[in-house]
């Protein structure tokens, strides 16, 4: 018997017993029993879906990307040191003297971890997205950004832990005349002032904060087709990990103090990983 055939006939299986064991399903009305015997028939067809896909993902091989991609992130955070991490990174020559003033005078001993999710980055299928905890059950603050690439499977570091080469906190006090490129967590906001204390009406005001815990307020236009895109981002309420490019401009376009805020121009990525880097 086929897998598929098995799985079609373990799923009426199913459907069947669950139908039977409604109550008093027997003795309802024959409307009744039809609208149940098509609720458990969606079910099952819903259950067969999803055992395909798994099988699917089995047979392609993306089943066992995944296991890849969890191991490296367990083998990069099992590494005694954050020297030992640089095998387990993309591009270690280019990340060594960035990862060197990161984690200067921190902690990076050797961790016990546990992968909690892996999942496939629906918009690169060679990016992963691996979310872990500590021994203690503690989760890490981001998920991991795992690529794959001819050498194998190796950790994005820079959008893993949301590295910008200028912090919030350097922007704020000196802001350079091009728009910026910066990793932060965004968040819907309601701080209007300075410049911007009369666009209420007219801008969606976005908390941005790094890893860094610099802040600064950002602004775009309500009408915008970016802040149309941004407000369906985050209209949740809650943090959302992006990449915004960023310029020091008011509500009518002059230049402002960036403390002011900032007006966001462009959204580079809608999580830390940045499809420019290569």
């Amino acid at each position: 018997m086929r897998i598929r055939d098995l799985v079609v006939v373990i799923s009426l299986i199913f459907a069947t017993c669950q139908f039977l064991a409604v109550p008093n399903v027997l003795s309802q009305p024959p409307k009744a029993k039809l609208a149940d015997l098509e609720a458990e028939l969606a079910k099952a067809r819903a259950k067969v879906a999803e055992l395909e896909g798994k099988i699917a993902e089995i047979k392609s091989g993306k089943d066992a990307d995944k296991k890849l991609a969890g191991a490296i992130v367990m083998s990069y955070l099992s590494a005694d040191g954050w020297e030992k991490r640089l095998p387990f990174v993309l591009n270690p020559e280019k990340v060594e003297p960035l990862m060197r003033v990161h984690y200067k005078g921190g902690n990076t001993a050797s961790r016990d971890t546990n992968i909690l999710t892996v999942d496939r980055d629906i918009q690169n299928e060679n990016i992963y997205l691996v979310t872990a905890e500590d021994k203690t059950g503690k989760p890490y603050g981001s998920a991991f950004v795992v690529r794959k690439t001819t050498d194998g499977f190796k950790v994005d570091w820079p959008a893993s832990v949301g590295y910008n080469e200028t912090p919030l906190a350097g922007l704020r006090a000196n802001f350079p005349d091009k728009p910026v490129k910066i990793r932060v967590l965004a968040k819907i906001g309601d701080y209007y002032n300075f410049e911007y204390q009369n666009a209420k009406n007219t801008h969606f005001n976005v908390s941005l904060r790094d890893p860094k815990q610099g802040n600064l307020p950002g602004y775009v236009a309500k009408t915008a087709e970016e802040g149309k895109r941004l407000y369906e981002l985050l209209k949740d309420g809650k943090d959302h990990e992006l990449i915004v490019e960023i310029t020091a401009l008011g509500p009518g376009g002059g230049s402002i103090d960036a403390g002011h805020g900032v007006a966001i121009t462009r959204v580079v990525s809608e999580s830390w990983y940045d499809p420019s880097e290569k």
